[in-house]
């Protein structure tokens, strides 16, 4: 990722290119993000929305590489901790994420890969809404 590091009311954000995308990544970590550092980036498997982020961060007598979650704007409501549990294969907390997604944002497809995910962990109410999504052909990306 080419970036660009900012922080700001909402946090620290990354900015850049993904994979070709530009994209704006908001981190979990509190620990600042040097300007000129490098940044490696790598979306973790099965959640669009989460990114796993290695950045270089410096102080008067040495640097050190920090590793973080990054996740985009659309999830940016939901709570980092949650986010970060989510991460790391939480089932509770990969359901709040799809939750917010499908109820509150009004996502359906954007919401089905953290519905599924958690039904497949064993979260009761995630395996419900996996069904209602089935049931909706919105939940279908569109060709």
């Amino acid at each position: 990722m080419s970036s660009r590091a900012r922080t700001g009311t909402a946090g620290h954000t990354v900015t850049g290119d993904v994979d070709g995308d530009y994209r704006q990544l908001h981190l979990v970590a509190s620990q600042p993000v040097d300007n000129a550092s490098p940044v490696f980036v790598r979306q973790i498997a099965g959640k669009p929305d989460l990114f796993y982020v290695t950045y270089l961060s410096s102080d008067a007598f040495s640097n050190h590489e920090r590793k973080t979650v990054g996740f985009l704007e659309t999830i940016l409501p939901v709570a980092t901790d949650i986010i970060g549990k989510a991460a790391a294969s939480d089932g509770a907390a990969t359901y709040e994420i799809g939750r917010y997604l499908l109820w509150e944002a009004n996502s359906p497809f954007d919401a089905a890969p953290y519905i599924e995910a958690a039904a497949i962990a064993g979260v009761f109410d995630a395996q419900v809404d996996l069904a209602i999504l089935r049931l909706l052909p919105i939940a279908q990306r569109p060709n």
